[in-house]
């Protein structure tokens, strides 16, 4: 479930393995709740935890503070959700395999199904489908052909802040880190084949690069908590997980999709809704990184999330 503004609240529902994760998960969260000065509403029953966030103090309504607490919430439950999982570090032997594995079986599954400039990008950087790249290589690569680099990160989930920082730099962070055989079809952590393989590709491409700047430089202008939420929304739903409409097909551009082979069967399958992108949609828009999304939205051209990053910012009290 998504964050939902209902009656100058925001309100979401968290749903943990067990009772206990629950526990867990409050008890983690409290020390950044005191730092913030917040005193959220919390309901446990069983595996769940129902949160209502408003400012008291601002007469009950949704402010700044309640979209900070809210992405912090996201973000530490999503950290904690999957910190047993294992990845290989890219220098492992084994990473190599499964790279190749990877490689083989989303090139064939893609086919058809991907936006043709994934192909062109795949090209024109000759990623190695046999083994890890060499990243330098890749990197100069990547700067010839697009005068973008990559940024290296330990961080298995990075914070929004950073992330599109370094967009608005042109520099695309990147994993140090691979899935094991394990996690072949989805894993909920970006690891070094959905960073390479996923975005790299779409990357090249003049419009997609500077769409992808775009929407770092919209982030670090947004001065209200909440625009930077509809943006981060905007980036997940579009550029890790969205589809264009094209010649009548809808084609996907995510690099989530692209990367993930369970990913991709899923948004195929006739249980999941695709819904034609419009910005009145933006309150209801989440992300999914801890399993398989149930909808996905289809965009009628790169130019239309190119102007709904244009109505972020002139509405920053949506």
């Amino acid at each position: 479930m998504q964050w939902q503004n209902q009656n100058n609240k925001l309100v979401k529902t968290f749903v943990f393995s067990n009772n206990q994760e629950a526990l867990d998960f409050v008890a983690a969260c409290k020390p950044s709740i005191l730092a913030l000065g917040h005193d959220p509403d919390w309901s446990l029953k069983s595996n769940k935890i129902n949160v209502l966030l408003t400012t008291h103090d601002a007469g009950d309504i949704v402010t700044e503070k309640d979209w900070q607490l809210a992405k912090l919430l996201d973000s530490k439950f999503y950290s904690t959700k999957f910190s047993d999982l294992k990845v290989l570090s890219i220098t492992d032997p084994k990473a190599h395999v499964i790279w190749q594995k990877l490689f083989e079986r989303q090139f064939k599954s893609l086919k058809g199904k991907v936006h043709p400039w994934f192909w062109e990008g795949l090209k024109l950087l000759n990623i190695n489908p046999n083994k890890l790249p060499n990243l330098e290589e890749l990197d100069e690569r990547l700067f010839t052909v697009a005068k973008w680099k990559t940024e290296v990160t330990n961080i298995q989930y990075a914070e929004d802040a950073p992330w599109f920082h370094f967009l608005s730099q042109r520099r695309i962070m990147r994993t140090n880190y691979i899935r094991t055989m394990k996690e072949l079809d989805f894993i909920p952590l970006p690891d070094i084949f959905h960073d390479i393989f996923g975005h790299l590709p779409m990357l090249v491409n003049p419009e997609i690069k500077e769409l992808a700047q775009k929407f770092g430089q919209v982030f670090m202008k947004c001065k209200e908590e909440g625009q930077q939420f509809m943006a981060e929304r905007l980036w997940w739903n579009s550029m890790e997980f969205g589809f264009i409409k094209e010649g009548g097909k809808n084609l996907v551009i995510g690099a989530g999709l692209i990367s993930s082979f369970g990913e991709l069967n899923n948004a195929g399958s006739q249980n999941v809704k695709k819904i034609n992108f419009d910005v009145s949609l933006f309150p209801k828009l989440d992300r999914s990184p801890h399993s398989l999304h149930h909808s996905y939205l289809i965009f009628s051209s790169f130019d239309q999330i190119s102007k709904a990053l244009d109505w972020i910012l002139k509405h920053p009290n949506n």
